[in-house]
């Protein structure tokens, strides 16, 4: 398997993972905004009649447009959001026009099991621009050992076979011959080979840092994505939803006035707005995770860093 090529085509799978997530999440925004405008714009409607009817006042009108100009702007922030990711996701699909593309999928599933460590391991097992490095050490290694055998050289034979007119006899003539490396002991090879292999060392160590630092980062986005998620989950978006209820109730039985409602009903489309954006960024840190770390494929091109100054050496007899 040619490693660098899998390291190109996991960075290629994880943009796409990417940007397919953020342009979920503002789709999911959007439609969340487009939903609320509906009641916002009841809202104003609501605020008017009241006013007609000598029950509400004046700024209960102004608050409600308010609100509904806010949610408007929303709309168009999301819009601008999703064009955006689309266009992104487009282009790492190969150019692909995206633009009245509806997505398909769910954030609710972007879960991941394990600790730090276990994901690490998990990482590094998989990962093959590591495995790339640790072939490169393979290599450097077999070098050496090549480099340490170059000097003996090796024993050169010749046979003859003639005939003396003279005397008339048959003769035959054996030759043996070794060079005898005296000076040169390939002493500058095997040290550059050996320099090869501590830099192919080196380089494998300075990968696993760098999976260490990437994964503290991404486990960090993870671990507050998901707490996020959890707690909005499980406590307040059912408690946001309870709130607007009684409130609506109260306000249609003449408990509470209609500026309690208005403000209920902003905590609870915001409560799901952000909701969904922590949803968006878990399953983001989880598509980093599931892709070994590996991102920017746009960015990186496959080359061959290892070096070929030594073959061309050894296979010289230099």
């Amino acid at each position: 398997m040619n490693w660098l090529i899998e390291t190109q085509r996991q960075r290629i799978v994880t943009d796409v993972r990417l940007a397919f997530f953020d342009a979920l999440a503002a789709q999911k925004r959007l439609q969340l905004a487009r939903d609320f405008r509906e009641i916002a714009a009841k809202g104003v409607e609501v605020s008017q009649q009241r006013v007609r009817a000598n029950v509400g006042s004046r700024p209960d009108v102004l608050q409600s447009e308010i609100q509904l100009n806010e949610v408007d702007l929303t709309i168009q922030q999301s819009e601008f959001e999703l064009q955006a990711a689309l266009k992104e996701l487009g282009a790492l699909c190969g150019g692909t026009e995206l633009r009245q593309t509806s997505l398909v999928g769910e954030l609710e599933n972007a879960r991941t099991t394990g600790d730090t460590e276990t994901v690490y391991s998990q990482i590094v097992a998989a990962n093959p621009l590591l495995a790339a490095a640790q072939a490169r050490v393979e290599r450097a290694r077999a070098n050496i050992q090549r480099q340490r055998v170059q000097p003996i050289p090796n024993v050169t034979a010749q046979l003859g076979a003639g005939h003396d007119h003279g005397t008339g006899d048959e003769f035959a003539n054996v030759q043996l011959s070794i060079p005898l490396p005296v000076h040169n002991k390939n002493q500058g090879n095997i040290q550059a080979a050996q320099a090869e292999y501590c830099n192919a060392i080196k380089n494998v160590e300075r990968i696993q840092m760098s999976i260490r630092q990437q994964l503290a980062q991404v486990m960090r986005e993870y671990n507050v994505a998901d707490a996020t998620a959890t707690r909005y989950e499980q406590a307040i978006l059912p408690k946001a939803e309870e709130t607007l209820k009684l409130m609506q109730e109260a306000q249609a039985a003449g408990e509470f006035d209609f500026l309690r409602v208005l403000t209920a009903r902003r905590a609870y489309f915001d409560a799901n707005l952000r909701y969904v954006t922590a949803l968006g960024e878990l399953a983001q840190a989880n598509a980093q995770i599931d892709g070994l770390l590996l991102s920017g494929g746009l960015s990186q091109s496959v080359r061959y860093d290892g070096g070929d100054d030594l073959r061309g050496q050894a296979l010289s007899g230099r």
